[in-house]
């Protein structure tokens, strides 16, 4: 069983109170994680959240802009009863966590300073162990895979961010659904299921959204994940999907057909270190990591990484598996895919790395940091969406010489990095900054297009990895004007 969610029905009281002996017997931690930034203002843009599944709380951190380093702010806020899995909507005001051990969602508020604020009290998902979240890619439903009831729930978020049950939960047609993720399109939602028990023959399952959001299986037949399918991604641009096979010390990668079903990449599946867990895409799609809490506490190489293929398949990184801490679970990529966190189920802590441009892992200095609250979750390290710039600009003609003034385009969390300009006769200028000027060489009607990407790499398109966005890019980030020259 995963270290870390071994709940079952008839054992789960049993199951809290040995487990908070354990706990008992490790190193105290600190109750709060309150504490002040020396310089950066905590701000949602730089937050970075953790679950802790034993002491039923979120710990808030504000990450350097500069350095990536975490530091611990505010008090620590409350949860349901073994929370796991913290999704945002994509403009990243809400945020949610489904709570295993009373089977409900809590849902928050989250502010300008990256606080958050219970909203009202936890909605019941009408099925047993919520053990997966996550949220469509327009913000609109929640999902949520329930362990004992072999089921997986879809609710509606209302106006006032309040989850609402879809209809009855959905029979997954297989034992133990753990972990949930939602194709890019918004198309599909893939379920893997299992115990990572020797000799079983676990699956992954395919759902179609209906246009409510709730969930139909569809005709795709389900397919092998090993011995206890646990965390999923799928890669940014839709194509493939990775899920840790806890029990069999692999990741599995499959394509994703236009149908949703699934095909094995080649090699698949791959090793990786023990008793894997969680996985995560970085947003530009080149990497995958894995956490491996590890049976053995004094292991330490818990963090498995890859660089993902043209064809999905997966090649270690040298140097791979890398070093964190004790029992490496919840995982997540900064906004701009710079850097990993990690959170540490039994050292209490949060590892931090700098991504090479290999994939290779570096230790932030200081690392890992307590977090304050006891015991960080499966799918419990989360940071919020980028939200996407915004184009704009002006022209003024001058024969045919035009100047160009993107200086109007803008970004809501951030600042804009690079301007790419189309002129509509063939030229085009890359990085061009705001301010450009354009000879035509003979009269006529032009389309001219201004491209801009922000400070973190968000630009005109959506990045989302199964649970939660990362990069709200949209269309808006293109801008297009005619330009007559006389």
């Amino acid at each position: 069983m995963t270290r870390e969610g071994r709940s079952m029905k008839g054992r789960r009281r049993a199951l809290v109170c040995l487990l908070s002996v354990v706990v008992m017997t490790l190193p105290l931690v600190q109750s709060s994680a309150s504490a002040e930034t020396d310089g950066e203002e905590p701000s949602r843009r730089n937050a970075l959240y953790v679950l802790h599944l034993f002491s039923n709380d979120i710990a808030t951190f504000t990450l350097d802009p500069t350095t990536g380093r975490p530091t611990p702010v505010g008090d620590l806020v409350a949860t349901g009863t073994m929370p796991r899995g913290f999704v945002f909507t994509p403009d990243g005001r809400r945020a949610y966590t489904a709570n295993g051990g009373d089977d409900t969602i809590s849902g928050y508020d989250v502010d300008e300073r990256g606080e958050l604020s219970p909203l009202g009290e936890p909605t019941p998902v009408d099925g047993q162990v919520p053990f997966g979240i996550a949220i469509a890619p327009n913000g609109k439903t929640l999902y949520t895979a329930n362990l004992e009831s072999g089921t997986v729930s879809a609710l509606a978020i209302d106006a006032n961010g309040k989850p609402h049950l879809i209809g009855k939960p959905v029979p997954t047609g297989a034992p133990q659904p753990r972990t949930v993720s939602a194709s890019a399109d918004g198309r599909f939602v893939f379920v893997s299921h299992g115990l990572p028990a020797k000799g079983r023959a676990d699956v992954m399952v395919v759902f179609a959204v209906q246009p409510d959001g709730g969930l139909k299986r569809t005709l795709a037949p389900p397919v092998p994940v090993g011995s206890g399918g646990n965390g999923s991604d799928i890669t940014p641009d839709g194509r493939f999907i990775y899920v840790a096979s806890t029990g069999s010390d692999v990741v599995y990668g499959f394509r994703i057909a236009n149908d949703g079903s699934l095909s094995s990449v080649p090699g698949s599946p791959f090793p990786t270190a023990v008793f894997p867990e969680d996985a995560a895409v970085t947003p530009d799609g080149r990497h995958l990591y894995v956490t491996s809490p590890n049976h053995d506490t004094t292991v330490t190489r818990n963090v498995t990484a890859f660089s993902i293929g043209r064809d999905g398949a997966l090649r270690p990184v040298p140097g791979s598996p890398f070093e964190s801490a004790g029992a490496s679970v919840g995982i997540t990529p900064s906004r701009d895919g710079r850097r990993l966190y990690v959170g540490n189920f039994e050292t209490h802590d949060l590892a931090a790395f700098d991504i090479g441009k290999t994939g290779v892992l570096r230790q932030l200095a200081g690392s890992p940091f307590p977090t304050g609250g006891r015991n960080p979750t499966f799918q419990g390290v989360s940071v919020p969406p980028n939200q996407g710039p915004k184009a704009a600009f002006q022209t003024k003609v001058s024969d045919r010489t035009v100047r160009f003034d993107g200086t109007g385009s803008a970004d809501p969390d951030g600042t804009i990095a690079r301007y790419d300009w189309t002129f509509g006769d063939g030229a085009a200028l890359q990085d061009g900054g705001p301010t450009p000027t354009h000879v035509y060489r003979r009269p006529g009607t032009y389309q001219a297009t201004l491209t801009v990407t922000d400070d973190e790499g968000c630009g005109t398109t959506l990045i989302f990895t199964g649970q939660t966005p990362h990069c709200t890019g949209s269309p808006a980030a293109r801008a297009t004007r005619t330009i007559i020259v006389q």
